[in-house]
């Protein structure tokens, strides 16, 4: 799989990047990838706009899957992709992260490549290899509107329709910096009106059928 953020025309392959990824994957290597989960906390922990957000997104996500009767082994990829869904923004840091004020479009494509870093990340690690996919396609929609590569309909791996479906709904349900959280009629909403266009119509039915009660652990 080709995952060089250099290799798609345009990309911002910052130098940030390169010593991130230097940084870390020696902790991955001497921790055979238990730092992994760790590192997830502490960026979550450096906005307080998204802390628990990859467990929560995990959780609903698994619980769309098994919906779907997903395999067990697809729903191990399902989970370790939504856990580590956002790890590649290590590279993007809390300034950024945390901006209140619209970004510009240089930042904007440079927030975009957390996708390929994450992607990066764990391809040499074969226990996580088959996060790759799903980490790098979650921000494809249905349509092809999406990036980084603007897949379409089941070109874009199942466990990352169903990530893109939790991951913009507990990202809706939360407070951002440049908006208040949605509510849950609200949210739920969003989600039903692109069906078919950002999500997988199929996707979309099962999470809607899981949100007819309340989100379990």
């Amino acid at each position: 799989m080709d995952i060089n953020c250099g290799g798609r025309k345009g990309g911002l392959y910052r130098p940030k990047v390169e010593e991130v990824l230097l940084q870390i994957r020696p902790l991955i290597e001497r921790f055979n990838g238990s730092a992994l989960s760790s590192l997830v906390y502490v960026l979550e922990a450096t906005s307080p706009w998204t802390l628990g957000h990859s467990d929560r997104t995990t959780r609903l996500a698994l619980q769309i899957g098994r919906a779907m009767e997903l395999s067990p082994g697809e729903l191990w990829g399902l989970k370790m992709g939504a856990l580590l869904h956002d790890i590649g923004k290590l590279a993007v840091g809390p300034e950024l992260l945390n901006k209140t004020g619209p970004l510009t479009e240089a930042e904007r494509e440079f927030i975009r490549e957390h996708v390929y870093v994450g992607a990066q990340l764990l391809e040499p690690f074969a226990p996580y290899r088959i996060a790759v996919p799903v980490i790098l396609q979650h921000h494809e929609r249905f349509d092809g509107s999406g990036y980084p590569r603007g897949l379409a309909g089941p070109s874009i791996c199942l466990e990352a329709r169903i990530l893109a479906v939790a991951d913009v709904y507990d990202a809706l349900a939360a407070e951002r910096p440049y908006r208040g959280a949605f509510d849950r009629h609200r949210a739920l909403q969003f989600i039903k009106e692109r069906s078919g266009s950002w999500f997988d119509p199929e996707v979309v039915e099962a999470f809607l059928e899981v949100c007819q009660g309340p989100i379990s652990p």
